[in-house]
């Protein structure tokens, strides 16, 4: 795509730590507060927990709590991107999106683990670490593979493991065998 054809149309950019008081974007200092807990992910903390245990309903419930909260409410005019690029209806520019958003228990309960890490996705999007959420899920290897296609020639089952430092190889003495190696992969 040339170059001067990139807009937040193709590639929206992330604007939810933009301080707005900085004076340019050279200057690197700022005033903006971080987020040390959000409660959006305390809920599906407790829904992911409660879909384990096999209680939809009540993963749903929680679920829904945090979609109510992203919903357009009724009245709230939508930017141009929820009609040209999202599939929204033009005609519904200020009507709720909130009961085309809900999730029902038959929904999540098929592929739970899944269809989580992608709610964690949305509700949490530039803010975790998703590394750490596909390996607590096991499924660091099988996403990476078939949602990351820059990664997925190189993605090895070892890369849910931490590197050990080279430096830290290079001092073993006497070099550990394959079986008493720590992250088998790195040595």
């Amino acid at each position: 795509m040339p170059v001067d054809e990139n807009t937040n149309h193709f590639f929206p950019c992330l604007k939810k730590w933009l301080d707005t008081q900085r004076p340019d974007m050279n200057y690197e200092q700022g005033g903006r507060n971080f987020v040390r807990m959000r409660l959006g992910e305390t809920y599906l903390i407790a829904a992911e927990a409660y879909g384990r245990k096999g209680d939809f309903e009540k993963a749903a419930s929680l679920i829904n709590i945090v979609r109510k909260r992203a919903a357009y409410k009724e009245g709230e005019a939508k930017p141009q991107e929820w009609w040209q690029i999202d599939g929204g209806n033009i005609a519904n520019l200020t009507g709720s999106t909130e009961k085309s958003i809900l999730v029902t228990p038959a929904e999540i309960s098929d592929d739970f683990i899944g269809f989580m890490l992608d709610e964690r996705a949305r509700e949490t999007y530039g803010e975790m670490n998703r590394w750490e959420d596909l390996v607590r899920t096991e499924t660091l290897y099988e996403r990476v593979k078939k949602f990351n296609p820059d990664a997925a020639p190189n993605i090895r089952e070892y890369h849910k493991l931490r590197p050990i430092p080279q430096n830290h190889i290079d001092r073993l003495s006497p070099k550990p065998s394959a079986e008493e190696a720590q992250n088998e992969g790195y040595y």
